[in-house]
């Protein structure tokens, strides 16, 4: 992946997610190891790498029936990390601790029926204590 294509965002603006796909003849490529990407792209979700949560969570939803659309979509992910390597978590210690005050924010959104299956509502939230990150969905 290193001489590969990069992309800007994990998906694209305003993509909707895939429906599950019916046709039984149609998922499951045993070619793909796409349960295998999308369980490493999970594991670095927990670790380092929370911004590509939604497009993981996206693409988790298909792990048992998967088509190549869904696997093109595991790709833009790839290529996202591959243009976003160097970028990480950081854990300073700001003034604010040295005073001894925390300052704890909470940030969260959510969208409206946007599984097309159910037409439920997925919400997230990320909780920051001084600016350091430490639970987000």
């Amino acid at each position: 992946m290193t001489n590969t294509s990069t992309a800007k965002s994990p998906q694209m603006h305003n993509e909707k997610m895939l429906r599950l796909e019916k046709d039984k003849s149609k998922v499951n490529d045993p070619a793909l190891s796409y349960r295998q990407l999308v369980g490493k792209l999970q594991y670095l979700i927990s670790c380092t790498r929370p911004d590509i949560a939604n497009a993981v969570r996206c693409l988790g939803r298909h792990a048992g029936a998967y088509t190549k659309e869904n696997f093109t979509s595991a790709k833009r992910v790839l290529q996202y990390l591959a243009g976003t390597r160097t970028y990480g978590l950081a854990y300073r210690r700001p003034s604010a601790v040295q005073d001894g005050k925390l300052q704890l924010y909470a940030y969260s959104d959510a969208d409206h029926a946007n599984c097309p299956d159910t037409s439920r509502s997925i919400s997230g939230h990320v909780l920051k204590l001084n600016n350091w990150s430490f639970g987000f969905k």
